[in-house]
């Protein structure tokens, strides 16, 4: 589809796991890792790129919830939604 005068719309969006430089500790946690995910649009051979890794004391803030939610609306997304 075509958004605007523009090119065809694309959401790509992946879940990604990156290491961490050094282990990174807060009350009762310590992390090695970061899983993120990452979510780029693209229209005339134009990239936006956006990352997300949640927090992890917030149920059903993580990159696994929030993939299921941004690609429930890739269809309005990938039409020209812009807002």
């Amino acid at each position: 589809m075509q958004t605007r005068g523009t090119g065809p719309v694309t959401l790509r969006l992946a879940i990604e796991k990156f290491l961490l430089k050094e282990p990174f500790h807060i009350t009762g946690h310590t992390m090695v890792d970061s899983e993120v995910l990452t979510a780029e649009v693209e229209a005339n051979g134009l990239v936006g790129r956006g990352e997300s890794a949640g927090v992890y004391y917030q149920p059903g803030d993580n990159p696994h919830d929030n993939f299921k939610l941004l690609d429930a609306q890739r269809q309005r997304v990938e039409a020209g939604l812009d807002r």
